[in-house]
């Protein structure tokens, strides 16, 4: 095989991972997806809020709507979690799909080159009139020509002072170019591998006088003993590798975040429609209050007097209005106030059995009153108030 017989083994298709959006694009566009969550979970977070203490007055439903709230804050950070996991995962299989597609295309490169020919290379300015040299620097430049996302393409070899340039895909007018003999200075341990056993290896990041790389060897073995006799370099420029692997993760993140709106509006969908079945069912039992011919008195969780049905306020010969926000208990003289307070307590746990209390009604006539209490139940199924 001759070095001009491998060009078919060189000819790859550019690779998928080019990318051509700067990094801060794709930096922004994932914390704008991150935004985008906290800002629907905050938002659900505070119209629950809103609606459960839309009627609050009291501590007691302070103290639940805080609780409820908390346990918004810890789904939405748990929703954050579950999301940051996959997008972390496909952000590793990114990075290792990279990897091996680097390292594929550095051992496709490199059975383009003939180990004899090569061979022959000094590793000195000699070799600058060379027609060797000359033919694996076009070789080189066709590899880059192949891999249009590498920037640099090159051979190495040992020499005398440690590891040196054979021959280098640049231009020889380029500024960057390096010439055959010309020592690299910082060689990583990858590129040590790869020359001492010939295992095809991908490192990086890692930086060097030219900028910040990951990078495919692929050895060139003698046909004979299979020991190295070069390595072949292909250098992705760090930006490019660490945004291919960006826009994977920007993938999952976008997926993540169209299941929350989906899942998020579905709940809140739930949510009011639960809202106005609760509300309507508020309706029909204070219609049904207003209708009873018994005096029917609803308290808040303080005990104060939310509600007194008609009947009510005809048997007691009082204006509603002049009832409704005083507490219960005032209403009552003294000396039964310690028993109804009791039995408003038990009347939260459970209805109670009736009991007889004497007092006078608000124009001084005196009755008594068989009484009976009940809780009122909130949306979150605890005590709200009593009946």
């Amino acid at each position: 095989m001759t070095l001009g017989d491998g060009a078919a083994h060189i000819a790859l298709e550019p690779s998928q991972s080019v990318v051509h959006v700067p990094l801060v694009v794709a930096i922004a566009n994932s914390l704008a997806s991150i935004g985008a969550v906290a800002f629907a979970l905050t938002a659900a977070l505070r119209y629950a809020s809103h609606t459960n203490g839309a009627h609050a007055g009291s501590e007691s439903r302070r103290g639940r709507r805080v609780h409820s709230e908390w346990l918004w804050i810890a789904a939405a950070m748990l929703v954050l979690v579950t999301g940051w996991i996959p997008t972390q995962l496909a952000g590793c299989a990114a990075d290792g799909n990279l990897r091996d597609n680097l390292k594929l295309r550095a051992e496709t490169a490199v059975a383009g080159f003939d180990p004899e020919l090569v061979g022959r290379l000094t590793g000195t300015r000699k070799d600058l009139g060379n027609p060797v040299y000359r033919e694996c620097k076009r070789r080189l430049v066709r590899v880059l020509m192949a891999n249009p996302d590498c920037r640099f393409a090159y051979l190495m070899g040992r020499g005398p002072r440690g590891i040196v340039f054979l021959a280098d895909g640049e231009p020889d007018v380029s500024q960057e170019v390096s010439l055959p003999g010309d020592v690299y200075q910082t060689p990583t341990e990858a590129m040590r591998t790869t020359l001492a056993d010939g295992r095809a290896t991908v490192d990086g990041p890692y930086s060097d006088q030219w900028g910040t790389w990951f990078s495919g060897f692929a050895a060139v073995r003698d046909r004979v003993t299979l020991r190295p006799v070069a390595i072949l370099g292909l250098d992705l420029n760090a930006s490019t590798w660490v945004l291919a692997v960006a826009r994977a993760r920007l993938k999952t993140m976008v997926f993540i975040l169209l299941l929350c709106v989906v899942a998020g509006s579905f709940g809140l969908a739930q949510w009011r429609g639960y809202q106005m079945r609760v509300l309507e069912s508020k309706r029909h039992f204070e219609d049904l209050v207003r209708a009873s011919p018994n005096l029917v008195c609803l308290m808040d969780a303080e005990g104060r007097v939310h509600m007194l049905n008609p009947a009510g306020c005809q048997r007691l010969h009082a204006e509603c209005e002049a009832v409704v926000g005083k507490s219960f208990l005032e209403l009552w003289p003294e000396d039964e106030r310690d028993r109804l307070a009791e039995a408003i307590r038990q009347g939260r746990e459970a209805p109670t059995a009736p009991i007889e209390v004497d007092g006078p009604d608000f124009e001084g006539r005196a009755r008594t009153y068989r009484v009976h209490f009940g809780s009122l139940s909130a949306e979150t199924g605890s005590p709200e108030g009593v009946v």
